[in-house]
């Protein structure tokens, strides 16, 4: 299962975001790609889990960092490239907007580097 590195900002509460960040150390939502249409996304919704690299702070500044990965191996891994923007939906609410920052493949270059 292809797993990137991702970049989350939440929308405020204000905003119809969440009143308080996500209980534990790993977060799943329904993500929905820039450009896709609403037909497409309600045919073809893929959920997503959010492991967060700093649980304690997830909603500090209103943006957090995670690694990220599809539920279903059937996915559309494809669509999680460096780049990629998106949103966590919950139920028809957008929650908050994530950028890919580095694949899985470019984190495994920068651990192999850093050792």
């Amino acid at each position: 299962m292809k797993k990137v590195f991702v970049k989350i900002t939440w929308e405020s509460a204000e905003s119809g975001g969440r009143k308080a960040a996500p209980e534990g150390a790993s977060y799943i939502a329904v993500v929905r790609f820039k450009g896709q249409s609403e037909a497409d996304w309600k045919k073809n919704a893929w959920s997503l889990r959010l492991e967060f690299l700093d649980p304690e702070e997830k909603m500090e500044g209103n943006s957090c960092y995670a690694f990220a990965a599809f539920l279903s191996n059937a996915a559309p891994s494809e669509l999680l490239s460096p780049d990629a923007e998106f949103k966590l939906y919950e139920g028809n609410r957008p929650v908050a907007d994530v950028k890919v920052l580095l694949s899985k493949r470019q984190i495994d270059q920068l651990v192999a580097h850093a050792a």
